[in-house]
C-alpha cells in the first residue's frame, strides 16, 4: 500500500483504499499493525522527524494495545479515525493523545463476527 498524510483526511483516504482492497491485503496490514504498530504507523503514514521521535518513545505496552486495537478494526473494516489539528499551536505546554473505542453487536446477531459488530476506533491529538 501507498503512503498516506498523517492527518484525518489522510487516515480516511487510508481507509478507503484499505477497505476496498482484497482479504489477503486486510490481513496483512491487520497483521503488520498488530506485530509493530510503531514501524507500521512509520511506513503507512508520512510522519516528520518530531512526530516519529514522539512515536518512538511511546510506553511499548501502550502501542501493543493501539496496535491490537488498530489489528481488529482493520479485520473487522470498521472505521478509524484521527482527529487532530491541522495546524500545530506556536505555544503549547504538552501533547494529549487519546484513544476511545465503540463496539455494538447489530440487533440480532446470533454470532460475535465481524459482521455482527459496529463501531469505530479514535484517536484525537491536542496540545
Amino acid at each position: 500500500m501507498d503512503q498516506y498524510p498523517f492527518t484525518t483526511a489522510g487516515v480516511k483516504a487510508w481507509q478507503l483504499d484499505l477497505h476496498a482492497a482484497p482479504d489477503d491485503v486486510i490481513e496483512e496490514e491487520a497483521g503488520d499493525a498488530e506485530s509493530n504498530m510503531k514501524g507500521w504507523l512509520m511506513e503507512r503514514f508520512s510522519l516528520t522527524q518530531d512526530q516519529q521521535d514522539y512515536l518512538v518513545a511511546l510506553d511499548n505496552a501502550l502501542t501493543q494495545h493501539w496496535g491490537e486495537s488498530i489489528a481488529y478494526f482493520i479485520r473487522c473494516r470498521l472505521p478509524i479515525e484521527l482527529n487532530k489539528p491541522d495546524v500545530i499551536p506556536e505555544v503549547r505546554s504538552s501533547k494529549l493523545v487519546l484513544s476511545d473505542e465503540e463496539l455494538e453487536t447489530l440487533e440480532g446477531a446470533t454470532k460475535l463476527t465481524a459482521a455482527a459488530m459496529k463501531g469505530r476506533l479514535r484517536f484525537t491529538i491536542t496540545y
